[in-house]
């Protein structure tokens, strides 16, 4: 099934959502409509527009730089910071946590819409856990168990980077308008 941009743009806009929220939403649905698949797909880019969109909230809050008019160089310069020793996208990740505290908000925080969706972009699977006579117990990875698996950013900053990749100041430039999104939701 896939999922439309102006249906994934209303479930990150609820109601109530900050205009800059709204602001990086709607940038990032600008920059990735000409890309956003039509057909089936295998891994639905909506982690795409929030990464996207987490991203140019995080710039706004912690460079003072409006949504619109962030290069998409400096896009692709936040994509292109290092990885961890698991091929997770820390930069990104440091940016989006410090955009959020800089606004007064915690990646946890329920309250918000920027918060939950930070919190389900940068959640890793955790390894398994066994239960023994002493307690619950992490599985070793050596012994069978595995490492966390990996984020949504992780598969979202690879396609954002292919995406960003192809695009230079003046096709953007030359890009209409976000589309309208359908909603928003109320949640």
């Amino acid at each position: 099934m896939t999922t439309t941009l102006p249906q994934t743009m209303g479930d990150l806009l609820p109601t109530g959502a900050p205009p800059q929220w709204r602001a990086s939403v709607d940038r990032a649905a600008q920059l990735l409509a000409p890309r956003w698949p039509t057909g089936p797909v295998e891994r639905a880019p909506g982690g795409g527009l929030a990464s996207l969109a987490l991203i140019l909230y995080a710039l706004h809050h912690t460079q003072s730089q409006e949504p619109a008019a962030v290069p998409v160089s400096a896009l692709r310069d936040v994509l292109d910071g290092g990885l961890d020793v698991n091929d997770e996208p820390f930069t990104i990740k440091k940016l989006i946590t410090e955009g959020l505290s800089a606004a007064g908000h915690r990646v946890h925080d329920a309250d918000h819409v920027m918060c939950r969706v930070a919190a389900r972009m940068l959640h890793r699977d955790a390894p398994p856990v066994v239960n023994t006579p002493l307690g619950a117990v992490d599985v070793p990875f050596g012994m069978g168990g595995s490492v966390p698996g990996p984020s949504d950013l992780r598969f979202a900053a690879a396609w954002l980077t292919q995406v960003l990749g192809a695009l230079d100041e003046e096709t953007v430039a030359a890009l209409p308008p976000a589309p309208k999104p359908a909603g928003p939701c109320t949640s």
